[in-house]
């Protein structure tokens, strides 16, 4: 029996020229893909001018997932088969019920055909004209299938899962991303969005303000519509207002109206230099809410490079225990935030996409209540304001590709070490101000040390995460900084973090001995510690294989501008009053500590904290302490200004910091003498034997044994006692620098 002939081709370019698809309805870009290719597949015409209608009518989001179907599928009818799925699948039956075709369906589609009303709450809807660079056609140009099964259609939590999975790692495919090459070097990119009907005059006239103004106003609007709140000339009044009058008056306005009074934005200072930060809130049926925005001292990698009003931080409610039984939670969260992943969200006439996410812990969970801990931070990707239009690096870029200039993150070998490398760019940080296009930049990868057993390597590591810096880059980093913020120097001077205000690092003082970083190199990534090296070549860094989180992919070279940078979380500065913990409590009893010991501390520590009340010594010791739940030092600096500890608003203050000073005694927060919160690193001179580490403090290296404790110590190798030893070769490698501590790098175990 012979064979039947092979199809013919079908491509965009001669089944769907430019002449013909004219007289079709106009399809998203990823939607004409798809058809194109089922027909190459299975041999099929073109859907026709009604199937086509009623692909516009569901939008991009339905349409991808009627097409995967009919991909699995193999179909006699093309276009009936469209046209049975656009009328009865449950998805789009459901969206049409719930009005929201027009207003996220059709954000990104042409304009409905056949159907003239306006479906859509607002008086304004943007599209995309013309082919949109988008991620599923870099997919595309690679020979796998890319949607094999239909997706997104069964309430199965498992296979949905499995698709999701199997997608992001076909983006993450190197086949695909080869493809880069030629995408890059033509430099194709989205139009510019218009509006298929004109924005209102008070869109556009929210588009002449400051973004913050912009922000704060779409804030106090709560749900009510802008066009039906706000005239187009109490716009113009408010658009040379100073910050402090122009929150006054919009809350007066319209505010109070719309909103509760504990979500408005109190800011005593709007210091246009400070981060600004945009939080969103998506609820449970999808309705988005702004807050804010809020003012905070530290930046991250992404906001220097994308700029604080082109990022929202954006949080999503979660269903509470009790009414966890009336849903199904993987249905319910799957309909209402899948499309705001797929198709982003709208600020006025701005659009956000999802680009990164990062969990905030117990902590934040705490602080979250019923909304996640999660924060998820879209980017601005799309704008039909004025302001907007000129050309910036945004313009043009799909989500993928922005992610590329920060670091080759298709190079990790699986998605969970996607998701947490890419996280990276989110650490507070503060910049180092060097120049990393310098060609005389010496950025070098070294071997990793391991544990050995004889002459055979172990699976262990004793330089994990660890580098060096010649000591004239060392230099250029501020002596005290705590988590991305230059803290108070030895004087006890609070410092700032703005460039003007970084001390002066004096000669005596020396650069910082161990700095906490993050390097962002030509799509490199490393996290880890540095070590001063004065034995280093100026301009140079060393990086330990294990500092490497993200490799370079040479292929990128030329194709890709890469924001490199290089970013100091924490420096081993002098170390603050350590606290015991419950753990560490019962470590030591057990280890012999008799419990009068702890108890002696404990009933210093209360003593200590109620002389705060009358002791100005003591309360200011407090309000330092307690630094994170006071606004601006400000309890520290009524304190030392003279004002008397029995004023009422002073006497508030440390009420508060004494109730959160007794929650830690009852968590074993005990302060201890004799002890201190260092920051490790390996031995580089190779002097330190096993069991030994070399402590460095203000007078100098100690001797003497000494008890190291990894917090919380629930793990075997938590609690050493080690001995500490004097090292002389050290004084050649860090100088002058202090407060750290050395790990041997031989042996068979890893101490650190």
């Amino acid at each position: 029996m012979v064979p039947p002939p092979p199809p013919p081709p079908f491509s965009l370019a001669s089944s769907l020229s430019p002449t013909t698809r004219q007289r079709h309805v106009a399809l998203p870009d990823s939607v004409e893909q798809l058809i194109a290719r089922i027909c190459a597949e299975q041999s099929l015409s073109p859907p026709d001018y009604l199937a086509r209608c009623e692909l516009a009518r569901v939008g991009e989001f339905v349409s991808m997932k009627i097409l995967g179907v009919i991909a699995s599928s193999r179909v006699r009818n093309f276009s009936g088969y469209v046209m049975h799925l656009a009328k009865n699948s449950p998805i789009a039956m459901a969206r049409n019920a719930e009005g929201l075709s027009t207003r996220q369906s059709g954000c990104f589609s042409g304009p409905s055909v056949g159907d003239d009303s306006d479906t859509s709450s607002d008086d304004w809807t943007m599209v995309e004209q013309g082919p949109i660079l988008a991620d599923q056609e870099l997919t595309s140009r690679a020979p796998t299938v890319v949607l094999t099964n239909p997706p997104y259609l069964e309430a199965n939590g498992a296979r949905l899962a499995e698709r999701v999975c199997r997608r992001l790692e076909m983006e993450m495919d190197h086949g695909r991303l080869q493809n880069y090459d030629h995408c890059f070097s033509s430099i194709p990119q989205r139009d510019r969005p218009s509006c298929e009907r004109a924005p209102s005059p008070q869109m556009k006239a929210l588009g002449n303000l400051e973004f913050r103004k912009a922000f704060l106003i779409l804030c106090y609007l709560g749900r009510a519509k802008l066009e039906e709140t706000v005239s187009v000339e109490l716009l113009r009044e408010l658009a040379h207002m100073p910050m402090e009058a122009f929150e006054f008056h919009i809350w007066k306005e319209f505010g109070m109206k719309n909103i509760k009074p504990c979500d408005r934005t109190k800011i005593l200072d709007w210091d246009p230099s400070k981060t600004h930060v945009y939080p969103c809130h998506v609820d449970l049926r999808g309705n988005v809410t702004f807050k804010g925005p809020f003012l905070e001292s530290t930046k991250t990698h992404l906001q220097r490079v994308l700029g604080d009003e082109n990022i929202l931080q954006v949080k999503f409610e979660e269903i509470s225990q009790e009414e966890k039984t009336k849903y199904d939670l993987k249905n319910h969260y799957f309909d209402v935030y899948h499309p705001v992943a797929e198709q982003g969200i709208e600020l006025g006439l701005r659009r956000y996409r999802f680009l990164v996410y990062k969990d905030g812990g117990k902590e934040e969970k705490k602080k979250s209540g019923n909304k996640s801990s999660v924060k998820c931070y879209f980017v601005r990707t799309d704008s039909g304001w004025d302001m907007d239009q000129e050309t910036d690096f945004l313009y043009g870029k799909t989500v993928n590709q922005i992610r590329l200039h920060f670091m080759h993150i298709h190079t990790v070998p699986s998605l969970a070490k996607y998701i947490s490398r890419f996280s990276l760019i989110l650490s507070k940080t503060l910049k180092f101000n060097i120049d990393l296009s310098d060609p005389e930049l010496n950025v070098q990868p070294i071997p990793n040390i391991h544990c050995k057993e004889g002459n055979t390597d172990l699976k262990g590591i004793h330089t994990d995460g660890t580098g060096f810096i010649s000591k004239d880059l060392a230099l250029q980093c501020p002596m005290y900084v705590f988590k991305g913020n230059i803290q108070a120097d030895k004087d006890g001077l609070v410092l700032g973090t703005a460039s003007s205000k970084r001390q002066k690092i004096h000669d005596n003082d020396g650069p910082p001995l161990l700095m906490q970083v993050r390097l962002f190199y030509n799509g490199l990534c490393a996290k880890g510690t540095l070590l001063i090296d004065k034995r280093l070549p100026k301009k140079t860094i060393l990086l330990y294989d294990s500092m490497i989180k993200v490799e370079e992919d040479v292929k990128m070279r030329g194709i890709v501008q890469s924001f490199n940078s290089l970013e100091v979380v924490n420096t081993s500065n002098r170390p603050k009053k350590v606290h015991l913990s419950r753990y560490l409590i019962s470590l030591l009893h057990y280890g012999g500590v008799p419990a009068e010991f702890f108890l002696g501390l404990l009933s210093s520590a209360l003593a200590e904290a109620e002389s705060c009340r009358y002791d100005r010594s003591a309360a200011l010791k407090v309000a330092l302490n307690y630094e994170g739940i006071d606004n601006g030092h400000l309890t520290a600096r009524m304190i030392m200004s003279g004002m008397p500890l029995d004023e009422p608003f002073l006497h508030y203050r440390l009420g508060l910091m004494m109730g959160e000073e007794r929650k830690g005694l009852l968590a074993g927060k005990i302060a201890i003498s004799d002890s201190y919160y260092l920051m490790g690193t390996a031995d580089p001179t190779g002097k330190l034997g096993p069991n030994q580490v070399c402590v460095i403090l203000d007078q100098g290296q100690l001797s003497g044994d000494v008890l190291v404790y990894k917090h919380p110590g629930l793990h075997p190798g938590d609690i050493h006692l080690l001995q500490a030893t004097y090292v002389e070769d050290l004084k050649n490698v860090v100088g002058n620098s202090k407060y750290a501590i050395f790990f041997s790098s031989c042996g068979t175990q890893i101490t650190s």
